[in-house]
């Protein structure tokens, strides 16, 4: 029931903690506390999108994540800490 909460806080915590089935709607939470610790605990495969997120920490973040081959995108981001 947290996963729904009101306040991003409770989110962000709730994703650190539910089940990882219930994970994937928190990719498009409106706060970029909640994607990011969605996407810590999912497959790489539903992350994968988050390589283009408005926000930058979660950009920088999900780059930590991936294999060589998978940050080639990230090459041309126009956030320097991002793209290099």
């Amino acid at each position: 029931s947290c996963i729904g909460h009101a306040h991003f806080e409770v989110r962000a915590i709730a994703a650190k903690h539910a089940s990882i089935f219930l994970l994937p709607p928190l990719l498009d939470d409106p706060e970029e506390t909640v994607r990011w610790n969605a996407a810590r605990r999912l497959p790489k495969r539903l992350v994968l999108r988050l390589r283009t997120d408005a926000h930058r920490e979660v950009r920088i973040r999900i780059a930590s994540l991936l294999d060589d081959s998978e940050l080639m995108p990230m090459m041309a981001d126009p956030d320097y800490y991002v793209g290099w």
